[in-house]
C-alpha cells in the first residue's frame, strides 16, 4: 500500500510539472505507449502459451494422469500439479503474462524510438546497415526476440509436463523412453527452438558491432570478423537444418538425429569463440596495428560522421597573402 500511495503521489508532482512548463501531452504519450506496450506484450504471450498448453491439453484430456508411485513419492509437487493440471494451463500463462506486461512496460522508450526513427544517411561497412538500425531497430528486435523466447520456454516446460503425466514422455532406469505422440510434440519443440535459435544468433551477430554496455557503434575487432563471425554463419545454417530435419522426424522412431545437429551447433559457436580467441592472441596481439588497421579506419570514420566531422570544410591557408587594410576591415571582428 505505502508502494503505491509513493508512486501516485510521484505521477501526482510529474503531473503538476509537466503540466506547468506546458509539457503535459509528454505524459500522456508516456502513459499510452506503457499501456499500450504492456498490453500488448502481456496479451500476446497469454495467447500463444494458453493457446498453444490448452491445444496440447485437450488432445489427450481423454487420457489419465498416471504417476509411478516412485514418483508421488520422491517429487509430491508433481502429484499436486497432475491433480490441479487443467486449471494449471490456464493460470501460469495468464500469471506469467502479466508480469511480461509490467516488465515490458518499462521498456516503452524502445518502441518509441523505433516509431520516431531517422535514418543517419549512412552505413557501416560490415554489415552495411544504416547506423540507425543499430540504435532504433536493432534494440526493438532484441525485445521482440525476449519475448518470443520467454514464450516458447514456458510451452516446451508445460508441454513435455502434459505429456509426462499422459505416459507419452516416460523417465526409466534405461532414460528417456518417448512414444510417438509424445516424440511429435519434441520434434515440433525442435523445429521452433531451432529456427529461435537461427534467428537468435542472426542477430548476436548485429549486437558484436555494438558496445553492449554504452550502445555504441564501435564496430567489430580483425579476431570476431574472421573468428566468431563465420562461425555463427554456420550455426545458422546447421540451425535451419536442424529445423527441416525436426519436421521430418515427426514420425521418427528417435530423436537423435535433432539432438546430434543441437549439439554440432553448440559446438561450432563454442569453437568459434574459442577460435576468435586464438587469432586474438597470436596472430592480432603480435601485429596489432597492421591487423588491426581497417578496423581502426572504421571506428574513426564512424566518430567522424557521429561528432559531424565529415561535413567540416577544409581550406588551407598558405600564408602567402600580404596584409592590407582593406582586409582588415573585412575582418573588424576578429
Amino acid at each position: 500500500t505505502l508502494i503505491s500511495a509513493d508512486q501516485i503521489i510521484e505521477f501526482y508532482f510529474d503531473l503538476l510539472w509537466f503540466e506547468q512548463y506546458g509539457f503535459l501531452s509528454v505524459i500522456w504519450t508516456m502513459l499510452g505507449a506503457q499501456t499500450g506496450l504492456g498490453l500488448l506484450a502481456g496479451s500476446a504471450f497469454f495467447i500463444i502459451t494458453y493457446g498453444t498448453l490448452k491445444t496440447t491439453y485437450k488432445k489427450s484430456a481423454h487420457l489419465p494422469v498416471v504417476l509411478s508411485d516412485r514418483v508421488r513419492r520422491d517429487a509430491p509437487f508433481l502429484q499436486l500439479m497432475a491433480d490441479n493440471l487443467k486449471p494449471l494451463v490456464l493460470f501460469i500463462p495468464l500469471v506469467l503474462a502479466i508480469m511480461t506486461g509490467l516488465i515490458f512496460a518499462q521498456q516503452w522508450d524502445v518502441v518509441m524510438k523505433f516509431l520516431n526513427q531517422v535514418p543517419f544517411g549512412k552505413s557501416d561497412p560490415i554489415f552495411e546497415k544504416d547506423y540507425s538500425f543499430y540504435l532504433f531497430t536493432l534494440p526493438l528486435w532484441s525485445m521482440a526476440k525476449g519475448l518470443a523466447w520467454q514464450a516458447f520456454v514456458v510451452i516446451a516446460i508445460g508441454m513435455t509436463l502434459i505429456h509426462f503425466f499422459k505416459q507419452h514422455i516416460t523417465f526409466t532406469t534405461n532414460g528417456i523412453v518417448t512414444y510417438p505422440e509424445g516424440r511429435r510434440a519434441l520434434s515440433w519443440l525442435f523445429f521452433f527452438g531451432f529456427l529461435f535459435f537461427a534467428v537468435d544468433v542472426y542477430m548476436r551477430r548485429f549486437g558484436l558491432v555494438v558496445d553492449g554496455r554504452t550502445s555504441v557503434v564501435t564496430g567489430v575487432s580483425y579476431a570476431n570478423d574472421y573468428g566468431r563471425l563465420p562461425a555463427m554463419g554456420l550455426a545458422i545454417i546447421m540451425s535451419l537444418i536442424g529445423a527441416v530435419v525436426s519436421v521430418l522426424n515427426r514420425n521418427s522412431t528417435s530423436l537423435r538425429r535433432p539432438i546430434y545437429i543441437l549439439i554440432g551447433t553448440i559446438v561450432v559457436l563454442v569453437g568459434g569463440n574459442g577460435y576468435s580467441n586464438l587469432l586474438q592472441k597470436f596472430v592480432v596481439d603480435p601485429n596489432e596495428l597492421i591487423k588491426e588497421t581497417p578496423y581502426i579506419e572504421h571506428s574513426i570514420a564512424g566518430t567522424r560522421i557521429g561528432y559531424g566531422l565529415d561535413q567540416v570544410e577544409e581550406n588551407v591557408l598558405t600564408g602567402s597573402n600580404s596584409l592590407s587594410r582593406e582586409s582588415i576591415e573585412r575582418n573588424d571582428v576578429t
